[in-house]
């Protein structure tokens, strides 16, 4: 069995959002627990997601499982949600596991305004950790703005390892006011 585990590294942690995770993929349980955060914002190479509902496909250096599916490539889009293969998923406006069909791995979806190159906000990295047969790709959205305000805080992580285990970690989220924002997992 797969695990998806949520790391609350919730140094200065308020919430104003509402969050609920859920699981929408077989052969996946679920469980929290808390470690530490380290930034790849340094070390990892930067996704050009400059704008409103972007996304850019990642070559994996390993096959990824996803419950029934397999993939070598992910779409990552700026709006918080990682497409399994070329699943696009920035292409709509729906964040909703209810809602979509596409096999997508959500750990703080929401419409962010990526503009790092105008207004220094909403940087992506991505970076691959460990040899085979324990690799991961690490993906960070190290603060991107929901819609144009500019006075959130928002760091976190998805972590993809090579026997398929998921993790997201959460650095910072502060939000100026209360947003409802998504995690899940879904398989299509």
């Amino acid at each position: 069995m797969k695990h998806l585990r949520l790391l609350l590294v919730l140094a200065a942690v308020l919430l104003p959002f509402a969050v609920g995770a859920q699981v929408y993929v077989s052969d996946y349980s679920f469980s929290t627990y808390n470690s530490s955060f380290t930034s790849i914002s340094s070390t990892g190479t930067e996704l050009t997601l400059n704008t409103l509902n972007s996304s850019q496909q990642i070559t994996l250096p390993f096959t990824f499982p996803f419950g029934q599916e397999s993939c070598t490539t992910l779409t990552v889009g700026s709006n918080g949600q990682i497409g399994i293969g070329s699943a696009n998923p920035s292409s709509g406006s729906s964040y909703s596991a209810h809602t979509t069909d596409m096999s997508i791995i959500s750990p703080l979806a929401a419409n962010y305004n990526m503009n790092p190159y105008q207004d220094g906000t909403g940087h992506v990295y991505y970076e691959t950790r460990g040899t085979a047969p324990n690799r991961s790709v690490v993906i960070e959205y190290n603060d991107p703005a929901i819609d144009t305000t500019l006075s959130n805080t928002l760091i976190f992580q998805a972590v993809l390892y090579e026997n398929g285990d998921v993790e997201f970690i959460y650095d910072t989220c502060q939000l100026a006011f209360p947003r409802t924002v998504y995690v899940f997992m879904r398989e299509h």
